[in-house]
């Protein structure tokens, strides 16, 4: 594995080498590939334009793939270019290769598989299946609406590539991390998306929210109990990174599950609070625009908020319910827009 990982350094060197110029726009696309922004961007656009079902599906397929990855990150402890470059044995006795290290870089849980390639094809996926749904229902001409959705599937596949090549540019993974972590992604999602989640209720929500939870920490122990260090790649991100304070705590794993259990379960929570049309409605695009501008910048605001980080266990609390507002306002907000519009159908 390490001659492997040799390999890959020198590819990742060369990439850093070949496209200097290009660091803004690769660093903005790894930005944009971040999990968070399931929640952020694809939860509310999905919810309210292609309906509550696609919605929530992006949201199962975030949370599940992300819980998976945290999974498979414990247990194949998985290391990163930056810190591994620096530690490998198998440099030893000549000059170890440069790589550069960005504010995106340090990360702090194990690197296999990337989070951000698993999350994002997975989300993705599930998000261009439900536009592609549109396409075909709504598009009169049946050979556009083909062709449109092949244009989506392609720009899919560019977009799921370029945020791979950019987790590979940072440094932050190896290439066989990304690859493994797409794969999966795909292969989660296309199974994921043929569960009718409309059919569940809250209760199922919160069981399934605390067995993500509860997991985590029994695997935490375990991995603990058999001598191990949990902690140990979150000792190297500190040990390796080029400045101290690009290693954040909301990398961690478990900062990771607190978000995906507070939006999990928040939104089973509003669902059966309110009466919610899980179908998705043709045309009323000024309604849905409208629904998805206000739920996207509601969002953005709360992500804006300040959560201290003096105390680990209230961080990680107030995290899940900076998500859970997420997912509530999502929800509330596009009830109350489609509320309106039926009330005022000439507007």
């Amino acid at each position: 594995m390490d001659q492997i990982q040799r390999a890959e350094i020198t590819l990742l060197q060369n990439l850093q080498e070949t496209f200097p110029d290009h660091e803004t726009l690769i660093l903005a696309i790894s930005r944009f590939g971040a999990p968070k922004n399931a929640f952020l961007l694809c939860f509310p656009i999905a919810f309210c334009v292609f309906g509550a079902r696609s919605g929530l599906q992006i949201l199962w397929v975030a949370v599940i793939s992300e819980w998976l990855n945290a999974v498979l990150k414990w247990l194949m402890m998985g290391q990163r270019p930056y810190w591994w470059v620096m530690e490998s044995p198998v440099y030893m006795g000549e000059e170890r290769p440069f790589l550069k290290q960005f504010k995106i870089t340090c990360e702090t849980g194990p690197g296999c598989p990337s989070g951000h390639a698993m999350v994002t094809t997975a989300v993705w996926f599930v998000f261009v299946s439900s536009l592609n749904e549109m396409i075909l229902s709504e598009v009169k001409n049946s050979r556009n609406a083909k062709m449109a959705t092949r244009i989506t599937w392609t720009l899919y596949g560019i977009g799921s590539v370029l945020v791979c090549v950019s987790r590979v540019y940072t440094a932050t993974h190896f290439p066989h991390q990304v690859i493994l972590g797409s794969v999966t992604g795909v292969l989660l999602a296309s199974v994921i998306r043929q569960y009718p989640v409309e059919n569940y209720g809250f209760g199922s929500y919160f069981l399934l929210g605390l067995f993500f939870l509860v997991s985590i920490f029994i695997e935490y122990y375990l991995i603990s109990l058999v001598g191990l260090d949990p902690a140990w790649s979150f000792k190297l991100a500190l040990k390796r990174c080029v400045y101290r304070e690009w290693v954040h705590m909301d990398t961690t794993l478990f900062y990771a599950i607190s978000r995906d259990v507070g939006a999990f379960v928040f939104a089973g929570m509003i669902c059966s609070c309110l009466t919610v049309n899980y179908e998705r409605t043709r045309g009323q695009y000024v309604m849905k625009m409208t629904a998805t501008l206000l739920t996207i910048a509601a969002a953005l605001v709360i992500d804006t908020m300040y959560v201290p980080r003096r105390y680990i266990a209230l961080f990680y609390i107030l995290g899940a319910f900076k998500s859970g507002l997420v997912s509530v306002s999502t929800v509330a907000l596009n009830q109350i827009v489609s509320s309106f519009s039926r009330q005022n159908p000439n507007l």
